[in-house]
């Protein structure tokens, strides 16, 4: 996910183009397993919804 501030200032030139090309193609592929049920936030405005979600990261 990228947040405002790659979004707003990262400058995207032929240099920075060929150095993401480049990185692109030496990294290694990665199988994702899912392991819980894939849930969608309808209301980002839903702390307690937020903070169980980011829970499942620690």
């Amino acid at each position: 996910m990228a947040t405002k501030s790659f979004q707003t200032e990262f400058t995207f030139n032929q240099k920075t183009g060929r150095k993401l090309a480049t990185a692109l193609d030496g990294s290694r592929k990665t199988d994702i397993n899912l392991s819980k049920p894939v849930e969608f936030l309808t209301n980002k405005n839903d702390k307690k919804k937020i903070n169980d979600i980011i829970k499942d990261f620690d």
